[in-house]
């Protein structure tokens, strides 16, 4: 039931945030399904991939554990306990209580399914809640004799933090690496990349609040996150993060962060006995500057866009009225009608400008239209029971969001 104090705005950034983390999951869940019950089912996996498996089952654990609480926020109990269920299983899987299975994804497929028709119910008063009894059950029979923990959720690749201890923070990250991280690390060092300790400080900017998501989209993006873990000394949080990359992080809008190598190829290979460095050799670089994140986003309601396209269709109007009124000042002196005119010019150059970048504004990728089909497939391939492989191309072609928009539902 929603609370009547949830104002529509709030539920209308519900509605996003939700679908945003409803179709990351399901993609997820998706690869999951085809590794688990394709061909290669039975194949062990590798170093690196158990490392990347680890991620996306911590990207689910985070997804779920943030769905529950938006669905607590706006009074959605129904909601707020399908996403419990399937983040306890999560919490059974990434502690090794509870292995992968082509059943257990298909169930928490179903489950996901339900969810969004249950969120989906909200958008109309008259519709009525989808019960959620049946795959509730499904769902806990997964974890029997344990009942799900109610503990806040703490992943493991960012334990809690502890007190200020002895040695620095690049050894207290490095010892704290599992055999999995350890792994990883050496098929880092095996594909040749530079690796380091980025430690992000967020007392450095704190009019600018915390951006600790930023800094690890940006790491994430230009490189791999090994591990990452929050650092407390002197009762000041830090964020570190053993990372590998081809070149040290570098932007020109993240805040500022300390870069400490851990590993360079050139350094291994000048450690080798047979190949020594000669004597001109110059010096190491200095490290790199303090790094700083690039983009930031924000979501802007369409109809305040409309109501900016407008504004500059206005100022386009206002353009050609001047240049109307421009040949009945002739009587003018000639200096002030040359700058006038230049004026106006280059008045026009900046309303054509801002019109392109309100247009380019609205537009999204076509992906967004499509990003519902794979769960689709799925579904229809498991009923017909044939296999069927579904290919995407121009996905990345972008058109304008209201289009997106009527394009959804067909």
């Amino acid at each position: 039931m929603i609370s009547p104090d949830v104002p529509f705005s709030d539920l209308e950034g519900f509605f996003e945030e939700a679908d945003e983390h409803l179709q990351g999951i399901t993609r997820l869940l998706l690869e999951f399904e085809q590794r688990y019950s394709g061909a290669e089912k039975d194949r062990p996996l590798t170093a690196l991939e158990k490392a990347q498996q680890v991620e996306k089952i911590n990207a689910l654990f985070r997804s779920f554990h943030t769905l529950k609480g938006l669905c607590g926020m706006v009074g959605l109990s129904a909601g707020a306990e399908l996403s419990h269920a399937m983040e306890s299983i999560l919490r059974e899987i990434r502690e090794g209580h509870l292995p992968f299975s082509a059943e257990l994804i298909s169930a928490l497929i179903e489950g996901v399914k339900r969810l969004t028709v249950v969120i989906a119910a909200l958008r109309d008063s008259s519709a009525q809640p989808p019960a959620i009894e049946d795959i509730l059950q499904r769902l806990q029979g997964y974890h029997p004799g344990k009942a799900p923990s109610k503990k806040p959720a703490i992943l493991p690749e960012e334990p809690p933090a502890a007190p200020e201890a002895q040695g620095s923070v690049v050894e207290k990250l490095l010892a704290s690496l599992n055999a999995l991280e350890k792994a990883l690390l050496e098929e880092m060092k095996q594909a040749q990349l530079t690796i380091g300790v980025v430690v992000y400080d967020p007392t450095r900017q704190p009019s600018a609040g915390s951006r600790v998501n930023q800094v690890r989209a940006f790491l994430d993006e230009h490189g791999k996150i090994i591990k990452a873990q929050p650092v407390i000394e002197n009762q000041v949080v830090r964020f570190a993060f053993l990372w590998a990359g081809k070149t040290p992080p570098q932007a020109p809008n993240l805040p500022p962060l300390d870069w400490t190598v851990v590993w360079e190829p050139e350094q291994s290979a000048r450690e080798q006995p047979a190949t020594p460095a000669p004597a001109s050799e110059a010096p190491a670089a200095p490290a790199a500057p303090p790094a700083v994140i690039s983009t930031v986003s924000i979501r802007v309601d369409l109809a305040r866009m409309d109501a900016l396209m407008q504004t500059v269709g206005d100022l386009l109007i206002t353009r050609s009225r001047l240049e109307e009124i421009l040949p009945e000042l002739r009587g003018a002196p000639p200096a002030a009608l040359d700058r006038l005119e230049q004026m106006i010019h280059r008045m026009g150059r900046q309303v054509r400008a801002l019109r392109q970048t309100v247009v380019r504004m609205r537009l999204v990728p076509l992906a967004e239209v499509f990003s519902r089909m794979p769960l689709a497939v799925r579904d229809i391939a498991m009923q017909s029971g044939k296999e069927v492989q579904m290919i995407l191309e121009g996905a990345e072609t972008e058109i304008d969001q209201s289009l997106v928009e009527r394009l959804l539902d067909p």
